[in-house]
């Protein structure tokens, strides 16, 4: 189920921005591509699937030097935008249970998006990133082995939603755990992860001024204080990436 600060950070924020980059398929998945280079990213964007602001996160990635891949993992269903905060809550993890489920329905399209970037695109080591529920999904590809198909070698979240101890028990990779003021501290996940063979690589930001969202598609831009917020969140992807890629 969703965090209450999820559902308390309300709907997506309207953007205008145009992207930069171009949508083709992986298989039969919709996906932004931008960038280029040996050093890959797959993004998992949050229940509200493509918007301009996770667009525009790629587009900043890409800038950075990483090759950038966002897949329609919800294929085209989304959660609706008039219809969060969920009046019937119940509806919301029935959509968890199905659509946004790992095992069924987004890591079968996960592993292919990385095995493409690697086949098609130049990558040669992919990263995954993770916004809100996106969040939870990174923490699960972070999980696979990193030396398999679909592996990753490093995984990163921005107010995640759904993390825990027992979850960070099977990450194989360095992570960065970026909450916003509204979010658990994830101190339990921390623990955890600090107890790994690579806990000195695993980084923790605490955003304690912003709200759930802020740098996914309930990011207003339009403010100072949250776009900058949103770019210090970005830098420190890049440098975690640039690091552990």
């Amino acid at each position: 189920m969703a965090s209450a600060a999820c559902c308390a950070a309300g709907p997506p924020v309207e953007c205008d921005y145009t992207p930069k980059g171009t949508i083709s398929k992986i298989g039969d998945v919709d996906t932004y591509f931008v960038g280029s280079g040996p050093k890959a990213l797959v993004v998992v964007y949050d229940i509200f699937g493509f918007s301009p602001q996770l667009k525009q996160v790629c587009d900043m990635f890409a800038a950075a030097g990483f090759n950038v891949a966002m897949p329609d993992f919800c294929k085209g269903n989304p959660w609706p935008l008039e219809n969060f905060p969920p009046k019937d809550k119940s509806e919301l993890g029935a959509w968890f249970g199905t659509t946004g489920k790992w095992e069924t329905s987004i890591r079968p399209t996960f592993i292919p998006a990385v095995a493409h970037m690697k086949e098609h695109r130049g990558a040669e080591v992919v990263g995954v990133t993770g916004f809100c529920w996106g969040g939870m999904i990174a923490m699960k590809a972070a999980s696979l082995d990193p030396d398999a198909e679909g592996g990753v070698k490093a995984g990163g979240t921005v107010h995640p939603a759904m993390l825990s101890a027992e979850l960070a028990q099977d990450v194989k990779v360095p992570v960065l755990i970026m909450p916003s003021g509204e979010d658990p501290d994830h101190l339990p996940v921390k623990e955890v992860l600090d107890k790994k063979p690579f806990g000195d690589k695993c980084q923790y930001r605490r955003f304690d001024d912003m709200h759930h969202g802020f740098c996914a598609a309930r990011g207003d831009w339009a403010n100072a204080v949250q776009a900058t917020r949103a770019a210090e969140a970005i830098d420190a992807f890049v440098k975690f990436y640039t690091a552990n890629l």
